[in-house]
């Protein structure tokens, strides 16, 4: 009969006394990439599954040992494509056997008050996602970590890190493409104010497709990408005798407000009167009171993407701070 543990918390002494092995060979088992045997590693793992035994990997990460740790630095998740995307991606790292952590910041600043935090853990990888103005804060978190990667914040050539991302400027010119094949000739395009990056390449792409037709296009700054943004400048831009016949909207939850505000403020039919493209494909725009056509951002391949990197990373040792670009899908709904 084994002998019984006192206490409330299962330490890893008591997992070696039970699996008859080492305390070391119990630490080496929970570590990454540390050489155990197979018959010992099995002799550990049910010895700590009996005991219910989980290790401090936080208490090992504070003493520089290998972890397997991978940041998350995140902005606010005002967008619902950003929670997809950030599921999608803490599954993907579990899978392959990483633990996600996440930082969460609202500002630069406190993009910067963070990093002395973040630079006492030994993290294999730093991922940063979701965060305006991308460039700056990409640019001080790739100096904190050996295998650093910017997650879809569109593609950022003075910064040294591995770039995963939608291809923006071909999503703008899928959207553009859309309204044209429908007939649009009046079209106009709502997008956020932002220093660089997603929604200033979706505009370009926009634009582009635009000019080489030769049509004239309205376009329309707003502060954020919110439902209340949407709805507003939807209002200015039908404001006059000659509205635009087509809006191209920078996100779902901009489109679901210009939805909103051309049906049942306006009474417009839509795509009769005005169409509309929306980019992203989050689960509202989906919804059977909006179905708007949109952009489709490959959140899986993203995510596989980005774990992908730190796996060959953990793998060979080496580095590979490239871009990758990954092609969105158009999504031909009822608002086309």
């Amino acid at each position: 009969m084994g002998k019984k543990i006192s206490g409330n918390r299962v330490t890893a002494d008591d997992v070696a006394r039970v699996a008859g092995v080492s305390r070391s060979l119990v630490s080496r088992t929970f570590t990454k990439g540390a050489s155990v045997s197979e018959k010992r590693r099995k002799l550990v793992l049910e010895a700590a599954r009996k005991l219910g035994y989980e290790p401090n990997i936080a208490a090992r990460v504070l003493a520089g040992k290998a972890s397997n740790v991978v940041g998350i630095l995140i902005g606010p998740l005002l967008n619902p494509f950003l929670a997809d995307l950030l599921d999608k991606l803490s599954d993907r790292l579990r899978d392959e056997g990483f633990l996600p952590t996440l930082f969460k910041v609202s500002t630069e600043g406190d993009a910067k008050s963070i990093l002395p935090f973040i630079s006492q853990y030994n993290m294999v990888s730093t991922i940063v996602m979701g965060i305006s103005p991308s460039a700056r804060v990409s640019r001080m978190f790739a100096s904190q970590s050996e295998m650093p990667i910017v997650l879809n914040l569109g593609v950022l050539r003075d910064v040294e890190a591995a770039i995963v991302t939608t291809d923006h400027f071909s999503g703008g010119m899928l959207a553009a493409q859309a309204l044209l094949d429908r007939g649009a000739e009046r079209p106009a395009l709502v997008t956020r104010e932002v220093e660089t990056g997603i929604y200033e390449e979706r505009a370009a792409g926009f634009r582009h497709v635009l000019d080489q037709a030769g049509v004239a296009c309205t376009q329309l700054v707003v502060a954020e990408g919110s439902y209340e943004a949407g709805h507003a400048a939807t209002l200015t831009l039908m404001d006059g005798a000659h509205g635009p016949d087509a809006v191209f909207f920078g996100n779902d939850m901009m489109a679901l407000g210009g939805m909103d505000a051309l049906r049942r403020d306006l009474g417009l039919a839509v795509p009769d009167d005005v169409a509309v493209v929306g980019y992203d494909d989050i689960p509202g725009a989906a919804l059977g009171a909006y179905r708007i056509s949109t952009i489709r951002q490959p959140v899986d391949k993203l995510a596989a993407k980005a774990v992908s990197v730190i796996v060959d990373f953990e793998t060979t040792g080496a580095a590979d701070l490239t871009t990758s670009l990954i092609s969105p899908e158009f999504i031909s709904r009822e608002t086309t």
